[in-house]
């Protein structure tokens, strides 16, 4: 934990202790030089350190990118869109399309069912536009296709009695009196002779 320079020593006196930021474990030590740096990624605000241990990682969410740190506060968070996932990090790794991290995290969070990141190192998950949906950890969102409507989330088929002409639908149309609706539910057609529908968005036709 000491070093000493100076020739014709007589005391311990004359040795100096090593700085905050380094260790040294070996005797008979001639110079600073001989007090090693704790590595990147660790800090110590220990003076005389013996062990390397002393020197302490940097917790998660946060990195090091420099030797001989001598305190904690040297330890920054990692940026917005990053993440470090272990202690004593050197770095802080990107997060992928379909995920996002604030400052400081330790993992990326996987976006939600109707929202997107379409880019790498996103902070936050952008709610799909109005008429599109995506499942967990999208990169995109994309239109419902007519016949159905969007939940955000998902895309609905439309009921009987009820339909969408056009892709990206956010509720289905009802159907008027005398007529209906069936499967693929893209248009509404007219009740045959000897049935009808005496209200909007019947379901059915009904027999006379």
């Amino acid at each position: 934990g000491k070093y000493n320079s100076n020739t014709g020593s007589v005391s311990t006196s004359d040795c100096t202790s090593c700085p905050a930021g380094r260790y040294n474990n070996n005797s008979g030590s001639s110079s600073l030089a001989n007090c090693t740096l704790c590595d990147v990624g660790k800090w110590s605000e220990v003076v005389a350190a013996v062990v390397y241990t002393t020197c302490q990682d940097c917790t998660s969410g946060k990195y090091l990118d420099y030797l001989g740190a001598v305190s904690s506060c040297d330890c920054s968070d990692c940026a917005s869109g990053y993440h470090s996932s272990d202690a004593g990090s050197e770095s802080c790794e990107i997060c992928p399309a379909g995920t996002s991290a604030y400052a400081g995290s330790t993992e990326c969070s996987t976006c939600a069912a109707g929202t997107f990141s379409n880019t790498s190192g996103s902070e936050t998950c952008i709610a799909c536009e109005s008429g599109k949906v995506s499942g967990d950890g999208a990169s995109n969102c994309t239109f419902c296709s007519a016949g159905t409507k969007s939940t955000g989330s998902a895309c609905e088929k439309c009921v009987a009695g009820r339909y969408s002409t056009q892709s990206g639908a956010t509720s289905c149309d009802a159907c008027l009196k005398g007529t209906t609706s069936i499967t693929p539910f893209t248009s509404c057609i007219d009740c045959v002779a000897g049935k009808y529908a005496e209200v909007d968005a019947s379901d059915q036709c009904v027999t006379c």
